[in-house]
């Protein structure tokens, strides 16, 4: 019987643990964010022109 509570020990310290993991990463990420962060590029160059070009795809 000692060996089951040692397994159920692990079984919920398996649960407990990301558990934790995840609500503290969501307390603590960061509430705002900035026009530049939800850009496509992060580099500091200005994106130019349309994104919404046609390629020929050909072998």
């Amino acid at each position: 019987m000692e060996s089951f509570g040692k397994i159920g020990f692990m079984i919920a310290l398996a649960f407990v643990v990301p558990t934790i993991a995840l609500v503290l990463s969501r307390i603590l990420q960061p509430r705002f964010s900035s026009a530049s962060k939800s850009q496509t590029y992060e580099c500091g160059i200005k994106p130019y022109g349309s994104a919404w070009v046609q390629f020929n795809i050909r072998y």
